[in-house]
């Protein structure tokens, strides 16, 4: 008689392993500074597209951009900018389709024409203050999330 305890080996079933669940890694945000030195290039030319494309390729979801300019009428805002009447901040948000735009331009004033003697420094800048700051030199913000 076989008791209780049997020593015949049972089959047994298959026991499922519970693995965790993979986590879901969080979001990532994209975040660009860029020092874009009013979209004049190492070349010297001026070229918003050009600092566009290195926006987009960055797929950034925020571009934080310094040395940006605003311009109300042709004017160098800087002595190795050039001379353009249009809105930085605007054209690259169209451009890039960072849509919210955030512009802090502290510096309203522009570069005056003057004579340089031999004794300055290439680097130095007579800079006109613009009363009406129709000119503005500083920081932008440029997202895909709603500026608040």
């Amino acid at each position: 008689v076989q008791g209780a305890h049997s020593s015949t080996p049972r089959l047994l079933r298959p026991v499922r392993a519970r693995l965790p669940r993979p986590r879901r890694s969080p979001p990532m945000l994209r975040i660009l500074t860029y020092n874009v030195h009013g979209c004049v290039g190492g070349d010297g030319d001026y070229d918003v597209l050009r600092v566009a494309a290195v926006i987009r390729r960055s797929q950034c979801d925020i571009a934080c951009l310094q040395e940006v300019e605003v311009n109300g009428e042709p004017r160098r805002l800087r002595s190795w900018s050039n001379k353009h009447a249009d809105s930085q901040p605007e054209l690259l948000a169209k451009a890039t389709g960072l849509v919210s735009i955030s512009f802090a331009g502290p510096l309203c004033a522009y570069t005056g024409e003057y004579a340089r003697t031999m004794c300055e420094d290439p680097f130095d800048e007579v800079l006109i203050r613009d009363k009406e700051c129709t000119s503005g030199f500083g920081n932008a913000v440029l997202s895909k999330f709603d500026i608040i």
